[in-house]
């Protein structure tokens, strides 16, 4: 068929129709989202719908993921939902999950005895994960607490493991997932609210293993030094484990030690 239609479909004849398969629709689905992601990081702003309870009521509103600063706006200002702002570089802490955000500050609660201030807020949008995880890191240092695994950082190696919480001094509870060893970073990714974790190489201070079921991570999340306790579910490859320790100390003296023992040989 020429460029300009032919007579009989200007007179109104119907063109032929090509039907599109459902992997065609999902690759164009696939590609929009890209996207948008592209889109998102590349603005370097986003805005989420969200709500939070403050003093025992609900406020819904917007969060505002500016270029120098986080800001809520409330949908309707009251006493109890004021609009409030933190500049990123004055956070002690901003924890993100797929649909919540909870924003710790450095102001004193006076009703709390002094206590930091903290917001929680809950996501009422779609999930913005993958989207929101980039602009935050480019936003952020170490005081940025990711408890989402990011699916970018594609595994060399995994193995099911339970990660320990810590927050009980009896018993071993915590949330099972697969913790994934990448180029650049760890996941630990779980099906249970809160134990999702991604730890940049830059953000691992050391690695421990107590052969052949347990591994300790020696982190910096939330800007705050803690280990990461794991029960493995089946037995860690020695080699492996070298390799991941090896390429977390590359840089804190290994390279030296490893040059002195050459030029000794």
């Amino acid at each position: 068929m020429s460029r300009e239609l032919n007579g009989e479909a200007r007179r109104g004849q119907s063109l032929p129709f090509t039907p599109v398969s459902k992997r065609s629709v999902k690759l164009a689905r696939l590609a929009a989202g890209l996207c948008l992601i592209a889109t998102l990081a590349h603005a370097q702003t986003m805005e989420l719908r969200a709500s939070h309870v403050r003093f025992g009521k609900a406020c819904a509103g917007t969060l505002r993921f500016e270029a120098t600063q986080l800001r809520w706006t409330p949908g309707k200002a009251t006493r109890a939902c004021k609009e409030v702002a933190w500049p990123y570089g004055e956070m002690q802490k901003l924890t993100m999950e797929e649909r919540g955000i909870e924003v710790t500050g450095y102001r004193d609660r006076k009703r709390r005895l002094g206590a930091d201030e903290r917001y929680t807020f809950r996501l009422t949008d779609e999930p913005a994960g993958a989207p929101l995880y980039a602009l935050l890191r480019t936003k952020m240092d170490s005081r940025f607490a990711p408890r989402w695994a990011d699916p970018s950082l594609k595994p060399e190696w995994s193995v099911p493991a339970k990660m320990l919480s810590g927050r009980f001094p009896a018993g071993n509870w915590g949330g099972e997932g697969k913790l994934s060893v990448a180029d650049g970073g760890l996941t630990f990714s779980s099906e249970k609210t809160g134990y999702s974790r991604t730890w940049l190489d830059k953000e691992i201070e050391n690695v421990a293993a107590e052969p052949p079921f347990r591994l300790t991570l020696a982190v910096r999340e939330g800007g705050v030094a803690k280990l990461v306790e794991f029960q493995l579910k089946q037995e860690l490859d020695a080699a492996q484990f070298d390799a991941l320790w090896r390429r977390l100390n590359q840089s804190r003296g290994l390279k030296l030690l490893n040059d002195i023992e050459e030029q000794s040989r």
